[in-house]
């Protein structure tokens, strides 16, 4: 029979209740009902009685079961993602709270990985500083300000970067947004509709599009403000056509060029085929026309380039091209009509136009043709005189 003196024992089952300053004492003995064996433990009593009594599992391990229940609670006494404390104020049951981290230093560490996992929920960490107590239904990190929240993620292709849905947002690639993505402004706060909004097309094809919105690019020369400015805008109207202008305002110069420059010997080419078209059509250049009642349309003047010092200007040239073979050749351009400082060279033939009267407030040099008599006429800067010597340009 082994004995095991009491204070080893006491040792052992008073190390839990020492926790809530309870005492623990085992349950008394009945030495008739509980007889001594070879193996069993046995007590050497204290109270000055000759007679050992017998420890039994069963009365131990509900002394045990007393005590540990006060040190650690009952096993079901928190529910999962509950942290469980001693209630230091009643010094006897745990209790149980979310988890929450407080850090007041600025630094949380973890010697490895920090992995938060809510089986079945939306998983969110919130960032709240600002005690603002922002609510998210998906998830998400918020630092709980509408200003100044940055989010730095480092080691994304040695440096850092934000990704969220379909976005990368790098230090090292910039932007990016899937095919169907768009980078947008709206006017005021920023959950506004958007009223300008930047999209893919296609590859390598920007587009600034709106729905049926018609919209206008603007690139600045000079900017003060909205009312001092001098700027290119490129603008649509919606069943209407597109607009190419030179604007300023206030400080800004006025009357600014527009030049379009083609590259080295590289040609202009207007009209809806661009260079070269299956059906081409054909195009029309106007000048502004008037508005309103009795309004004078705008001149247009096409001018050769201006010379310098006593070197001549450059002529103003019309050409042709004239039909040749069979093909998909495109044909070479012929001159037609040459207007030089000194003279106007016309190629081949010129046709003018006959008119039935004498046209009002000529000028010393005009020439015409008089349908009504078929005699070609000029103007001598008093009377209009046939140049065959013959007959009288528009004779009653």
């Amino acid at each position: 029979m082994r004995r095991l003196p009491i204070y080893l024992l006491a040792l052992a089952l008073a190390a839990a209740p020492a926790l809530t300053q309870t005492p623990v004492r085992l349950p008394d003995l009945d030495a008739a009902t509980t007889p001594l064996g070879d193996d069993d433990l046995f007590l050497v009593r204290q109270d000055g009685e000759t007679r050992d009594e017998k420890v039994t599992w069963a009365n131990v391990r509900a002394s045990l079961q007393d005590a540990l229940v006060l040190v650690l609670g009952p096993a079901s006494v928190c529910v999962d993602n509950q942290l469980a404390r001693w209630d230091g104020a009643s010094n006897t049951q745990l209790q149980c709270s979310a988890l929450t981290v407080a850090d007041t230093t600025g630094d949380i560490t973890a010697p490895g990985a920090l992995t938060i996992s809510t089986a079945g929920s939306n998983g969110d960490i919130t960032l709240d500083p600002h005690g603002t107590g922002v609510v998210i239904s998906s998830a998400t990190i918020k630092c709980g300000k509408t200003s100044n929240c940055n989010l730095y993620l480092e080691g994304f292709g040695g440096g850092y970067g934000v990704f969220s849905g379909l976005n990368w947002f790098t230090n090292s690639l910039g932007a990016t947004t899937s095919s169907s993505g768009s980078i947008g402004w709206s006017s005021g706060a920023a959950n506004n509709p958007r009223d300008l909004v930047i999209a893919r097309d296609a590859a390598n094809t920007l587009a600034q599009r709106n729905s049926t919105n018609a919209q206008t690019y603007r690139l600045y020369g000079t900017y003060t403000n909205a009312s001092n400015y001098e700027r290119l805008s490129l603008s649509t109207t919606a069943g209407t056509g597109a607009t190419i202008a030179v604007e300023t305002d206030g400080t800004g110069a006025d009357n600014l060029d527009l030049t379009i420059k083609p590259a080295g010997t590289g040609q202009l080419y207007v009209g809806a085929g661009g260079t070269t078209a299956a059906a081409p059509a054909s195009v029309v250049v106007n000048a502004t026309g008037g508005s309103g009642t009795d309004i004078a349309g705008a001149s247009l003047t096409l001018a050769g380039g201006k010379g310098t010092g006593d070197a001549a200007g450059g002529s103003v040239v019309i050409q042709t091209s004239d039909p040749g073979a069979s093909g998909t050749t495109l044909q070479t351009l012929a001159t037609r009509v040459t207007v030089g400082v000194e003279r106007t060279t016309i190629a081949n033939i010129l046709s003018l136009t006959g008119i039935a009267a004498a046209p009002g407030s000529p000028a010393a040099g005009d020439i015409v043709y008089d349908s009504v008599n078929n005699l070609f006429c000029g103007y001598n800067g008093s009377a209009w005189v046939s140049f065959s010597g013959a007959g009288t340009c528009w004779a009653e």
